[in-house]
């Protein structure tokens, strides 16, 4: 068995997800976040839904220092 990937289970406002990553190869990964399919109705439905993560923007900061 080879490894794919790893998921980290976090809770924000009493809900869990999972963050974590894909390894498509030795440099690339993929981010992912993953939440619980709340709209699940029928059996044949998702439990959860994964989604591409975007990266976090660093603030905005003047390079000037004002």
């Amino acid at each position: 068995m080879k490894k794919l990937g790893v998921l980290w289970q976090k809770e924000k406002e009493g809900k869990k997800y999972f963050t974590g990553n894909i390894e498509i190869s030795y440099k690339e990964t993929i981010p992912l976040i993953v939440f619980k399919n709340e709209k699940k109705e029928k059996e044949m439905q998702p439990d959860y839904i994964v989604y591409l993560s975007e990266p976090k923007k660093p603030e905005e900061t003047n390079p000037f220092g004002d």
